[in-house]
């Protein structure tokens, strides 16, 4: 990847998106390869059981001694926000259309 650095929170959808291929994969690996998500290029190899676990305590998948810096984290919070109310006014704006139908 050259130029610019991916956001966190995409590379947080990677990995999700990872994990959701590794649990339909017939290939049953141990051991599969995440995204780091400081925004480098780096790999973090994780059990299916350790990624999931990273998730319930809410923390990133980095490679050791990797940040995601808070400035990062606010800005990922943000997007998401924007996203989540985007998603919202859509729903309103569809939920008024069918009651109209």
């Amino acid at each position: 990847m050259g130029g610019r650095k991916p956001e966190p929170n995409l590379l947080a959808d990677v990995n999700a998106r990872i994990r959701d291929v590794a649990d339909r994969s017939v290939a049953r690996s141990d051991v599969w390869e995440f995204m780091c998500e400081c925004g480098c290029e780096q790999r973090v190899m994780l059990t299916l059981e350790a990624y999931e676990q990273m998730m319930l305590d809410g923390t990133s998948v980095l490679v050791p001694g990797h940040e995601v810096t808070p400035a990062a984290r606010a800005k990922a919070l943000c997007e998401d926000a924007r996203a989540l109310t985007a998603q919202a006014t859509q729903q309103v704006a569809r939920a008024k259309t069918n009651k109209r139908a």
